[in-house]
């Protein structure tokens, strides 16, 4: 894909960004600071004309508070977009000899246990979760129960890790590529991701709410059109476009929070457990009871970490492992003796 197809949809963003900051500081928040700090009432013809305007400490913590939402926009935007998803590790002869060091009896458990048919389900599957845990690498091809290889990196493929086309790399955890931020989301990014969708729909809710008054205004008779196309109608623009993204960035944000419980990726859900194939289907039961940590909990601090920086953009504490899974037998091991 060319560097034009790719960086659109984020200059896209970055558009509506500054647009819908613009228009929220210099027709609400800034002519309601004026008129609150002068101490007088708005002018009759103003577009403020008939509005309570809060006052002065009251529109300075609004401004404080939607600029650090806006700050905290931007960071996870940055973050997700310049954070490197994961990558299978070059230098290992793991993942370009498949050097896994598997025995042959539990490989063949392994098969057996992909197999619909072999009765492994429910507290017969879950009796064998440390056992899968302790393997390098548990999902295999459908046709020949092979271990997944791919031919345009050259390399075997880790668990839950994807080609990407238009990256053109291998993504370690791959959900799915965003070319809103024109990366794939991954192993190392998702968090971020996460908190984009959060802090954007958070920040059009807030500018939804606080300039709603204003938005009442645009509806009063139209006196002067050149008046109402410059100070009025980017107003409408701005909060229809608020709305509609805080609704779609909402259902987004649910959805995503839905997998992290689950420990879930886009791909897995749409390809694997949501598939018409039965055997796609147990073999991805299988694989999921490697990734599962058991609880909704304990999956979700596996992507956000500890309690106090679920909301802050930072790496997550309790990954516990490089990303490729094959080190996941000995990562729990380390989290418990923490």
């Amino acid at each position: 894909m060319s560097f034009i197809a790719r960086a659109w949809p984020p200059f896209m963003v970055a558009t509506i960004v500054t647009f819908v900051y613009v228009v929220y500081m210099l027709f609400n928040l800034v002519p309601a600071l004026e008129i609150a700090t002068s101490g007088k009432a708005a002018p009759s013809k103003s577009a403020f004309d008939g509005i309570k305007v809060p006052s002065a400490s009251q529109l300075w913590v609004i401004a404080g508070a939607f600029h650090a939402l806006f700050a905290m926009l931007l960071v996870s935007f940055m973050r997700a977009a310049y954070t490197a998803p994961g990558s299978i590790p070059l230098g290992s002869r793991l993942w370009k000899n498949a050097e896994f060091g598997i025995r042959m009896a539990d490989e063949e458990h392994v098969r057996e246990m992909m197999d619909p048919k072999s009765g492994y389900t429910g507290a017969k599957l879950e009796a064998e979760r440390e056992f899968l845990k302790s393997l390098p690498v548990v999902e295999r091809k459908q046709k020949n129960g092979s271990f997944r290889y791919c031919s345009r990196c050259e390399l075997y493929k880790p668990d839950r890790c994807h080609h990407c086309r238009i990256c053109d790399a291998c993504v370690l955890r791959m959900d799915h590529h965003c070319p809103w931020i024109a990366n794939c989301v991954g192993f190392h990014n998702y968090k971020y991701f996460a908190l984009l969708l959060l802090y954007a729909a958070l920040s059009c809710l807030f500018i939804i709410v606080t300039m709603f008054p204003r938005m009442l205004r645009t509806f009063r008779p139209v006196l002067d059109t050149s008046s109402f196309v410059r100070e009025d109608l980017p107003v409408v623009i701005a909060f229809v476009v608020c709305s509609f993204l805080f609704m779609a960035l909402s259902a987004f944000f649910v959805f995503h929070m839905n997998l992290v419980m689950n420990s879930l990726s886009t791909i897995e859900l749409r390809e694997k457990k949501n598939s018409d194939n039965e055997f796609i289907q147990h073999r991805w039961r299988v694989a999921h009871m490697k990734f599962d940590r058991g609880s909704k909990y304990e999956n979700f601090v596996h992507v956000f970490g500890s309690p106090w920086m679920w909301l802050i953009p930072i790496a997550s504490d309790r990954l516990g492992t490089d990303g490729t899974y094959s080190d996941l037998g000995q990562a729990s091991k380390t989290v418990e003796n923490v």
